[in-house]
């Protein structure tokens, strides 16, 4: 399949090339590829039999995403795509001193998980080109300021969209964190989200890089140690800076096992999901999936201490449940799991 990539030539003229744009390709049973155009911005690349999905993605023009494309056994497609020169959104990031630099911004596409990201300038200026039009959000953060995010609507009729951000003082807050013995531990790794999107990571000695919360909002931060347990927790702060956050890590333990049939051999493949149970107040649910090795075993990162409940599944063997509880460093080791079929003995 080959497939040259050319954008308009916002002259007017004759339409030009785009080098450097990448195409992900994406077919059934999960196949999955990605190519970048040369400098003549052609693409080439050999695709399994049957429908797939392709989204081009440039720096400089709007992303675009292409259902209709069906792949037949020794056949061999050319597709021009002609991508757009797409949308510049400049936000201008102030506070009450003025210009913020240093900002980190971001855009993003809803439809096509699309973003783009920028720092401000001295002048406070953060330039995202090549945006699709349609709905999105745009977010700043700024150390020492409440972060913003805001829903956007990037229009087809312009191509160029200015936005000013005012930011406002974001009030302090504390992180404590500690290991086992009660030791602080400054190197912990810090993640703080909210519905999921990431707003900042830092190191928890790094307290300034952490003062960027809104305390109209709720968000779930992540502290995570090599050798520990990871900790998810609910986090919302007081307006008059008075909120202090302490994590304790453990090492928690581990989960293994080997799941066979009813025939003793190995079951390769199957899904395994661990999730919380019993949690104590303000801790968020952990649920991680993983999947059995060629020899049907498993094991899987460190899980805090507590109660949870270990699912294994396939399609053809149905599913078995086993709720453990996991001790501050000591392993869970559930052995040899026998999987059934579906109304089997």
């Amino acid at each position: 399949l080959s497939l040259p990539d050319f954008a308009p030539d916002q002259t007017g003229g004759s339409n030009e090339p785009v080098p450097g744009a990448s195409l992900e390709i994406a077919g059934g049973e999960g196949w999955f590829d990605r190519v970048t155009a040369d400098d003549g911005g052609e693409y080439r690349f050999d695709a399994p039999p049957g429908p797939v999905v392709v989204t081009v993605r440039s720096d400089t023009c709007g992303d675009q995403r292409i259902h209709d494309l069906v792949i037949r056994r020794d056949e061999e497609i050319r597709h021009d795509v002609l991508l757009h020169r797409g949308c510049r959104v400049e936000l201008i990031v102030m506070s009450s001193a003025g210009a913020t630099a240093g900002a980190a911004t971001r855009v993003m596409v809803t439809a096509l998980d699309e973003r783009v990201e920028s720092v401000s300038g001295e002048d406070g200026h953060a330039i995202h080109d090549g945006l699709t039009p349609g709905p999105g959000k745009y977010a700043v953060v700024a150390s020492g300021f409440r972060e913003v995010a805001v829903d956007i609507l990037i229009p087809a009729s312009r191509t160029l969209v200015r936005k000013p951000i005012f930011l406002e003082r974001a009030p302090t807050w504390s992180l404590e964190v500690v290991d086992p013995e009660g030791k602080a531990m400054p190197e912990a790794f810090v993640i703080i989200r909210r519905d999921r999107d990431p707003i900042v990571s830092a190191r928890a000695k790094e307290k300034e890089k952490l003062q960027v919360l809104d305390p109209t909002r709720t968000y779930s931060i992540e502290v995570s140690a090599e050798g520990f347990a990871r900790v998810r927790k609910s986090l919302e702060i007081d307006a008059d800076g008075s909120t202090t956050l302490g994590v304790q890590l453990m090492r928690g333990g581990r989960i293994s096992g080997r799941m066979l049939d009813f025939r003793q051999q190995p079951v390769p493949g199957a899904q395994v999901l661990i999730s919380s149970r019993n949690l104590p107040p303000g801790d968020k649910p952990v649920a991680r999936l993983t999947t059995t090795a060629r020899d049907g075993s498993f094991r899987t990162t460190r899980f805090a201490p507590g109660s949870y409940r270990v699912q294994m599944s396939t399609p053809r063997l149905g599913r078995v449940s086993v709720d453990i509880v996991i001790r501050d460093g000591e392993d869970s080791i559930l052995g040899n799991i026998v999987l059934k079929p579906p109304g089997g003995g």
